[in-house]
């Protein structure tokens, strides 16, 4: 007999997995093995685990200039959200009421660019779905923005953008947005925390 929670498990994966309505592909699931198993792989990665394609090109703003254009494909392959990353909020290091510009200027300032995110990765990150950002960042900690520092660029002669991945209501109660946006460095996000993850 199966233990209970074990049956639980069974019952949950059950349901995740999509209806299969042909049945020779259903035949193939029960009689060949590694087809299976190969259908099942992802029952070994964890939703907080990301992986980035570092070969792909990068697209930033258009008509833009990357601030950082050796640091786009920077970054591991592969990383988890839970424990490859140290956090520092705005509203630490006498960062509170700062715009985005002068926050950019202290990471930079302290030699934390590199360790930051890239847009390969928040684009990465997005793949991941809105339930793994909410999980971690919203319901955990308040958190909706989280800005992708090295792919910072500048749009004409002085107007400097930031990405970054976000979460918010378009209409409220109903509709939500999940995306990268591209904010102005004059940008100040009172009474809404956002977080900074940094490479350990």
């Amino acid at each position: 007999m199966l233990h209970k929670q074990t049956r639980r498990f069974i019952s949950a994966v059950t349901d995740s997995i999509p209806e299969v309505p042909d049945d020779v592909v259903m035949q193939d699931w029960i009689n060949k093995p590694l087809i299976r198993q190969e259908a099942l792989l992802f029952l070994n990665t964890s939703p907080f685990e990301v992986k980035v394609d570092r070969s792909a090109e990068v697209r930033l703003l258009r008509g833009s200039e990357a601030l950082h254009s050796e640091l786009q494909n920077d970054g591991p392959d592969k990383f988890d959200l839970r424990v490859n990353f140290n956090h520092c909020f705005q509203d630490e290091n006498y960062l509170s009421g700062y715009s985005l510009g002068k926050v950019y200027k202290y990471f930079l300032n302290q030699g934390f660019i590199r360790l930051c995110l890239n847009l390969a990765d928040g684009q990465a990150i997005q793949a991941k779905g809105q339930a793994v950002f909410r999980d971690l960042f919203e319901n955990a900690l308040g958190i909706k923005i989280l800005p992708l520092w090295k792919s910072a660029v500048i749009l004409g002669s002085n107007d400097m953008r930031i990405p970054c991945l976000s979460i918010y209501e378009v209409i409220e109660g109903v509709e939500d947005r999940y995306e990268i946006r591209w904010f102005s460095s004059t940008d100040n996000f009172v009474g809404s925390r956002f977080l900074t993850l940094l490479f350990k």
